[in-house]
């Protein structure tokens, strides 16, 4: 005899309702943005898969606008963030200050942002990031990445793809190359 078969109905109900979203509430704390031209609707589990892939890139960087090798104008970060939020992008806004490890060192993190899709042709910057990343820290203060993981970014470019459907609104290259196809 199966344990379904000696649990009511109602008590099985809840518990697959709990275990389903067990799975979404690891990142419960957040609001998720996905802006392709068009703010784009996503499930639970889709806001909490862009969460955690936002944060393993943002954790996968070398270093940060903070480090003593960041050699970009302060300025030239501005202008990349408010072109960032002009464009596609993801932005993860967490609830509580969420405190991580990254390679560059520990990081306070409020918001993500990252920029989607192709770079501009034309750029008034010739040290233009390839994908421009920024996150605002429990302060208000605004950060720029470098050098961080291209298979995080092709993960997050796949979780993005998955959570837009077959439409691909944000057309984003999904990089065959040495990493298995989602």
């Amino acid at each position: 005899m199966s344990l379904g078969s000696r649990l009511p109905l109602p008590l099985l109900a809840a518990l697959a309702i709990r275990a389903a979203c067990a799975d979404v509430s690891a990142d419960a704390g957040s609001t998720v943005e996905l802006t392709c031209g068009r703010a784009l609707p996503l499930s639970a589990q889709a806001s909490a898969t862009l969460a955690a892939r936002a944060l393993s890139t943002v954790q996968s960087s070398e270093y940060n606008s903070l480090s003593p090798l960041w050699s970009f104008p302060v300025s030239e970060l501005q202008a990349e963030y408010q072109q960032a939020l002009a464009s596609q992008h993801l932005r993860v806004m967490f609830d509580e200050v969420k405190t991580t490890e990254s390679r560059s060192g520990p990081l306070r993190i409020h918001a993500i942002i990252i920029r989607l899709g192709p770079e501009a042709q034309h750029t008034a910057f010739s040290d233009r990031f390839v994908d421009s990343i920024f996150t605002i820290d429990d302060k208000g203060v605004l950060l720029g990445y470098a050098l961080y993981s291209g298979s995080q970014v092709v993960e997050l470019y796949r979780a993005v793809q998955q959570a837009t459907g077959s439409e691909n609104p944000c057309h984003l290259r999904i990089y065959a190359g040495n990493f298995p196809a989602p």
